[in-house]
């Protein structure tokens, strides 16, 4: 792969071949650790629960509280980045989300368990829209699509890697070595990170008012944003049901259904940067890439609902996992395309605000149709987003 070139553009940074390198590589393991740490109660659930003898709605707090306030902080956060150097806001908020996370290991009351998860879901919106911020001035244009592609595939890299590990670290050390061993990997990338990036990385002038509402209103980031948000509910809704239509549906045993629905995040890993790659491919172009994600993953949903076994059934639902996340690291492409250069941090909130409501609302949706009318109407459910994707694709303004 060619070496990004420099490039020197109103809001960016000019910066060497290795320190583009050095900070990508820094952020994407910061991301990576900060969302192994935010699903790692899932792997090792009864585990957890023995510990604080709680039940499992209890135990599936720890989870939704760092949501929770990742997302209710979002928007906020990204004002805050469009006025203030990004690489302090994310070196602290990083070192943060440390300290509450090695606090949270030496708690023995649950309550104060989810009080330190709070406070990294309060993070989030540094670590993750930061270090997007971040690479999207500091990135050269002809490598902008296939690098943020690349770190977008950092949350599928830290799923996969707290499903699998996740277990095996608890069996072996207790399930606290696991949030450590997540914790750790955000640490290194943090100090590579702060070693590589020196120049400061900020907007040329800061955000007024005036900007900041112009942002929220901006119809082309809202479009972007609701296809975004049609695209990682669905992501969400293989994610959350997809191992028990596995044991219900096709008579698979649990834990092979899970590691059947890790493919899923581990499709993400390659297609996630792919879809940058074919954008880069087809002149810079996103909506293409982008409709084919959608058109494709209404096609294997369908296939996936009729799938009559196992390993017709793995297959379809890896395929149907890259098609979905083929577009996820493009979004961030086209609002960092098309937003005011002193408002990328808030467009970026906006962006990621509407993602993770698709993460909340696609669960509880797709569960109350299965359970009142039928895997049928949940796969209805995803394919329907999936159409509605496509009209949006289809009527959003052209980049480049």
């Amino acid at each position: 792969m060619a070496e990004p070139e420099l490039r020197e553009r109103q809001g960016t940074v000019t910066v060497t071949g290795w320190q583009t390198w050095g900070t990508l590589g820094g952020l994407f393991l910061v991301s990576a650790g900060f969302i192994a740490y935010a699903i790692a109660p899932a792997s090792v659930l009864p585990l957890f629960m023995d510990t604080f003898s709680i039940g499992k709605t209890a135990a599936s707090a720890s989870i939704s509280a760092v949501f929770l306030t990742w997302a209710l902080l979002q928007i906020p956060g990204g004002y805050l980045l469009d006025r203030f150097d990004n690489r302090y806001l994310v070196f602290l908020g990083t070192g943060l989300f440390i300290l509450a996370s090695l606090t949270g290991l030496f708690v023995d009351s649950y309550t104060l368990f989810l009080g330190t998860r709070l406070v990294s879901g309060a993070c989030a919106v540094f670590v993750i829209v930061g270090s997007v911020n971040i690479l999207g001035r500091l990135l050269p244009e002809n490598f902008e699509a296939l690098g943020l592609s690349i770190f977008i595939a950092s949350p599928p890299f830290g799923v996969a890697v707290a499903q699998y590990s996740g277990p095996r670290l608890a069996a072996l050390y207790g399930w606290k070595s696991a949030i450590l061993v997540y914790t750790l990997v955000a640490l290194f990338g943090l100090a590579v990170s702060v070693t590589v990036l020196r120049q400061p990385v900020k907007a040329d002038s800061r955000v007024t008012v005036h900007q900041f509402v112009a942002a929220l209103r901006n119809p082309t980031i809202l479009i972007i944003s609701t296809a975004s948000f049609c695209t990682y509910a669905v992501w969400t809704f293989l994610n959350t049901w997809m191992p028990t239509y596995g044991t219900e549906v096709l008579g698979i045993e649990l834990a092979a259904a899970g590691a059947t629905t890790a493919l899923v995040p581990l499709a993400g890993i390659v297609s996630r940067p792919g879809g940058g790659w074919l954008s880069e491919k087809l002149g810079g172009r996103l909506q293409p890439v982008i409709l084919i994600s959608f058109l494709a993953s209404i096609l294997f949903l369908y296939l996936l609902s009729i799938a009559p076994s196992p390993t017709t059934f793995a297959i379809l639902l890896g395929l149907t996992g890259g098609a979905v996340n083929l577009a996820v690291g493009l979004y961030l492409v086209y609002v960092n395309s098309v937003a005011d250069a002193s408002t990328h941090g808030t467009s970026l909130a906006v962006l990621l605000t509407f993602s993770q409501v698709g993460n909340l609302v696609a669960p509880l949706v797709g569960g109350w149709l299965i359970a009142q009318l039928s895997w049928t109407a949940g796969f209805g459910f995803a394919a329907g987003l999936a159409i509605v994707g496509v009209v949006l694709v289809v009527f959003v303004p052209t980049t480049r």
